[in-house]
């Protein structure tokens, strides 16, 4: 196996679909990404995948699907280098793609660039998974990249949000609108199901009884995902309920990571479980009985919702992105940073009497599969990558 380049099982290409993403690690943009390739045609596309930073764990799931994945190695958070830009050039002059499809904003800046450099100019698409509340929430070198999409967002042939919060936002700092549309996230509504073999198999994994409530956090470690304002939710309502515990899991959400144990020491949390990364949220999110996300700013249409009440799973959420218009009914949504009113909407889901709780769950599960399956969704990709392919 190369170092930068991993081909598996390479198909006959067809119409070969360039992914050019920032990155594969484990996270809702990345998740999504693979749910795509895995539901797309394959008769009609062959897939391939250029990640400007090295293959993290989706990247690998990408490779054991057949799929041919490249990294240009690019270290986390550093500008591409020459070579790296070269190898980029050719690479993509290998593949000779039908469309070029950019994913997250340093992938669509990329997927533009490169179209400059191969032998005709491929049909571009840019996939923008990110919501901008406030400029002042992101890195400087993010605003950067965000303000040079702007002024490239002319160039792509369709420019595809996966939410229309998102898509407002953007076109306020100057993004085009009139090439633009909305494709949502969407979920293995087959994977993500309710299963009582599941919430029996890992209560007994974390040691919980089958009558405690759980309360779950599924994020990476990240200041956005803001891990504060949920454990600052949780001492308020842990002296409420007798029979409850929480469970937490992401990237470096685990007993290393110093700056969280000291904020749960803090806060005199108690029942509490640190998984880290986990590869099996399908098998977890059954044993929750609500699932918070805490989130201050940046998400557009977390996937962890989707996958939550896809698996009967009632959510507590932030108002960001288009958590609102995927919750509806079937939960709560709460101002951010605002561990009051968070701890008050678990408190009012813990308080549910069981007949209005099994209601909401098999109403949130009715939502996902009309709205949010995943077949459904790469429909709407399919037939955005046929309307080019014709012309």
């Amino acid at each position: 196996m190369k170092n930068d380049t991993t081909t598996i099982a390479k198909q006959e290409k067809k119409n070969t679909i360039l992914f050019i993403t920032t990155g594969l690690n484990t996270g809702g943009a990345e998740i999504m990404l693979y749910n795509l390739i895995a539901a797309i045609d394959k008769t009609k596309y062959s897939p391939a995948v250029i990640s400007l930073i090295p293959i993290g764990e989706v990247g690998k799931k990408l490779i054991s699907l057949g799929a041919e994945v490249y990294s240009l190695n690019v270290p986390s958070g550093k500008l591409p280098t020459v070579p790296a830009l070269l190898k980029l050039i050719r690479l993509a002059r290998k593949i000779k793609p039908s469309v070029i499809h950019g994913w997250m904003y340093h992938g669509n800046i990329a997927a533009q660039f490169v179209n400059g450099f191969l032998q005709r100019r491929t049909p571009v698409l840019w996939t923008i998974h990110h919501s901008l509340d406030s400029l002042g929430n992101e890195k400087k070198s993010t605003v950067r990249v965000i303000a040079l999409g702007a002024r490239l967002s002319q160039k792509p042939s369709s420019i595809i949000y996966v939410s229309s919060t998102g898509k407002k936002q953007h076109e306020l700092l100057g993004y085009a609108d009139k090439k633009s549309l909305v494709i949502p996230n969407a979920v293995d509504t087959d994977l993500f199901s309710p299963s009582t073999e599941n919430r029996i198999m890992t209560r007994k994994e974390l040691g919980l009884p089958d009558d405690i409530f759980l309360v779950g956090h599924i994020a990476r470690y990240h200041p956005m995902k803001d891990h504060e304002n949920f454990l600052q939710a949780v001492a308020l309502i842990q002296n409420l309920h007798t029979s409850i515990a929480f469970v937490l899991a992401g990237t470096n959400v685990d007993h290393q990571n110093e700056d969280l144990k000291k904020k749960i020491l803090e806060l005199n949390i108690q029942n509490i479980k640190l998984l880290g990364e986990r590869n099996d949220i399908n098998k977890i999110l059954p044993a929750l009985d609500v699932l918070v996300v805490s989130s201050s700013h940046g998400e557009a249409f977390p996937v962890i919702i989707l996958e939550a009440m896809s698996s009967g799973v009632l959510c507590v959420s932030t108002d960001v992105g288009d958590a609102s218009k995927i919750i509806g009914e079937n939960g709560k949504v709460v101002p951010t940073k605002n561990p009051e009113a968070l701890a008050e909407a678990i408190s009012e889901i813990i308080d549910l009497d069981a007949v209005q709780r099994k209601k909401m769950q098999e109403n949130a599960r009715r939502e996902i599969i009309a709205n949010y399956s995943l077949r459904h969704i790469a429909n709407e990709y399919e037939k955005l990558y046929d309307c080019y392919l014709s012309q």
